[in-house]
């Protein structure tokens, strides 16, 4: 014979208690920042700005370096498990939304010995328990939202990392190149300074020199050997960085050639500062994490309010297992938890949650700024080096002049070496500071397009992410 479920509701009055507590849910603080943007950039570029910024350098080994660099660089590594782990959080946050299911099951077996019977009886019982908060204030739903919304901060964290990752790289890479550049340079000028001493020596040996001349000239290719074994120590350590970048042990061999440096590509085009909040990924970053602070403030004051639990409970009991689903016992119960006295400990942690939500915004509003200083600084430093460049240029090419005609007149006697050695430390300098400078234009190009973001418009900039229980 069946028995009927023991069942124990909600009372009417706990049922408009709860209509009047969902009327009542919390809304989140208005977090709209006051950002003073200007119309335009000071400059404006024509070429588009790509994605993959580093192919406009048209450089096979760049590009090489920059694939291997993305899938083996153990730091970036480190930033993907970062979002695998905020991924996790936010699921588990998401899983108070739903109630609670759990299962038990036993089995027991009693032998009772009086010491004139013997007799065995045995017990089996199966149970299901459920427990459910019903989220009148939206406070496990905040929760959940903070969790997603640190989730989407750390899904743009990992292309702002990705994002450094290639500046750096890429600058690492360039500096490279100028130290080859400045060795096959420094061997040049050793070349002409051994013709120049060659020069030296016989006029010292037809006696129409003194032997300080010589010993000058030997000092200034002493000097040249020294600096060549300084640029050979620091390739040697760019070549250490770049293994390290990508992956590979500092003393690994890497495979690459000595080039030119490139000519810098066109101006991109650099679009409108009220965009690059929009493009830039470390500022979608640090807004989803306002967001994220802005549901901390609703969970902090929900945690002042009561809270409702309903609790469900299925279970049967029989001495022999097939009888078990014969007989079932069920129950629902609700309570209600509210907070009374507490030293004011709920109302200080809504304060500082309100506290901290307003020091994101500021933190936010001044990212912006500086976001917007970079491009900027980026835009004056490429404009002004490049006029710099041409400067260095000319000095150059008058400064080979200016030796030419010295050694000239040196070797008829009309001038003395003091002058030929100003004309040429004139010449090496110069020298070495244009290719200092060409790397620095291509550095400062790299500046700009970092401070843009490259264009980079990943594939998951909407700010909705699925709701708890499937894939995020």
């Amino acid at each position: 014979m069946h028995q009927r479920p023991r069942t124990i509701l909600p009372t009417l009055g706990t049922a408009a208690l709860c209509l009047l507590m969902t009327a009542c849910a919390l809304t989140p603080p208005d977090t709209a920042p006051d950002l003073p943007l200007p119309e335009q950039f000071t400059a404006q570029g024509t070429a588009e700005l790509g994605n993959d910024w580093w192919l406009d350098f048209e450089d096979p080994q760049l590009q090489a370096l920059m694939q291997q660099t993305f899938t083996q660089n153990y730091s970036l590594q480190a930033a993907r498990e970062r979002l695998n782990q905020a991924e996790a959080q936010a699921k588990k946050a998401g899983a108070s939304l739903f109630p609670d299911i759990s299962a038990s099951g036993s089995g027991k077996r009693t032998r009772a010995d009086n010491g004139i019977t013997l007799g065995n009886s045995t017990d089996y019982s199966l149970g299901l328990e459920a427990a459910y908060e019903l989220d009148f204030w939206g406070r496990n739903q905040a929760i959940r939202e903070s969790a997603r919304f640190d989730w989407l901060a750390s899904r743009e964290s990992l292309d702002a990392a990705t994002m450094t990752l290639a500046a750096t790289l890429a600058n690492t890479w360039y500096a490279l190149q100028e130290q080859a550049n400045q060795l096959t340079l420094l061997a040049e000028q050793r070349n002409n300074l051994t013709r120049t001493l060659k020069l030296i020596d016989f006029r010292y040996q037809s006696g129409r020199a003194p032997a300080t001349d010589v010993m000058q000239q030997q000092l200034q290719l002493e000097a040249i050997e020294a600096d060549i074994i300084q640029a050979r120590a620091q390739q040697q350590l760019l070549i250490h960085q770049l293994n390290i970048l990508t992956g590979q042990a500092p003393s690994a061999p890497l495979t690459w050639h000595p080039a030119a440096l490139p000519a810098l590509p066109d101006l991109p085009d650099t679009g409108l500062p009220a965009t690059l909040t929009e493009r830039r990924p470390d500022l979608r970053q640090a807004w989803f994490e306002v967001e994220s602070q802005r549901q901390g403030v609703v969970v902090a004051r929900a945690d002042r309010l009561p809270r409702l639990t309903l609790t469900a409970s299925l279970t049967t009991a029989s001495d022999h297992w097939h009888n078990l689903f014969d007989t079932w016992a069920a129950s629902l119960l609700g309570g209600i938890t509210a907070p009374l006295f507490d030293g004011g400990q709920r109302k200080a942690e809504a304060d500082r949650a309100l506290y901290a939500l307003q020091e994101s915004v500021q933190t936010y509003t001044q990212t912006v700024l500086d976001a917007l200083g970079e491009v900027e600084d980026a835009l004056v430093r490429e404009d002004h080096q490049q006029a710099y460049l041409t400067q260095l240029t000319q000095q150059v090419t008058l400064a080979a002049q200016i030796l030419d005609q010295t050694q000239l007149r040196y070797a008829k006697g009309a001038t003395d070496y003091l002058n030929v050695l100003q004309a040429q430390k004139s010449l090496q300098d110069l020298q070495r500071q244009r290719l200092t400078a060409q790397r620095q234009l291509i550095e400062y190009r790299i500046a700009l397009y970092r401070a843009l973001a490259g264009g980079w418009q990943s594939d998951h900039t909407e700010p909705n992410a699925p709701p708890a229980g499937q894939e995020v």
